[in-house]
């Protein structure tokens, strides 16, 4: 596994390198929970709710509440069935956290549909404008150099605010026969067959 805790993954375009701005430091994550007043006997309890869709989703979110046991929080998992998730996340449903494979593989500006102040899939309920700002400039514009500072300022600025928490990435794999040949892998999100051809015998 590669660690990472940007919005877009390794491999993506104009993806940059965000961990240094979220170390794993147990210690000042148990000094932040006494400041906020939890205790060993009156500890922070939360749900994290996921969905069916996908077997990971459920190893994922124990994973999460395995991490958060070592600091002394305690966690419940919500199963649901992937209608139910979505009508409890996306329809302002109780919930403190959820887990889901919504995370983008394309390009910086594709996770715009989950983040911007408008959407319905605004997972984090912020109104910062700013962000839409962020992902306007990206789109427009044209110059690589220029469109990758702005991606880098982009990544910057959620990982700072907290507004996406990239926590983990789902596998996913495809297979094909050794006789179809130009296929590119583009995990999940699109799978393309406009340069396949196949090989004759």
């Amino acid at each position: 596994a590669t660690p990472w805790a940007g919005m877009i993954p390794v491999g993506t375009m104009d993806t940059v390198n965000v961990n240094d701005k979220c170390p794993y430091d147990q210690a000042k994550a148990k000094e932040l929970l006494k400041e906020a007043g939890y205790t060993d006997d009156k500890p922070l309890k939360f749900e994290i709710i996921t969905d069916t869709e996908k077997a990971v989703f459920n190893v994922i979110a124990t994973v999460i509440k395995d991490q958060m046991a070592r600091l002394g929080v305690d966690v419940n998992i919500k199963l649901v069935d992937k209608v139910t998730w979505m009508n409890t996340a996306l329809k302002d449903g109780q919930w403190d956290m959820y887990v889901e494979d919504l995370l983008s593989l394309l390009t910086a500006d594709s996770n715009a549909y989950l983040s911007v102040t408008t959407s319905s899939w605004n997972g984090s309920r912020h109104t910062d404008t700013a962000v839409d700002e962020l992902y306007a400039r990206y789109a427009r514009e044209m110059d690589s150099t220029k469109r990758a500072a702005i991606a880098k300022e982009l990544q910057d600025y959620m990982v700072d605010k907290l507004y996406w928490n990239a926590v983990s990435g789902s596998p996913f794999y495809q297979v094909a026969q050794s006789w179809v040949k130009g296929y590119t892998f583009n995990s999940e999100f699109e799978v393309h067959y406009d340069t396949v051809w196949l090989e004759k015998k």
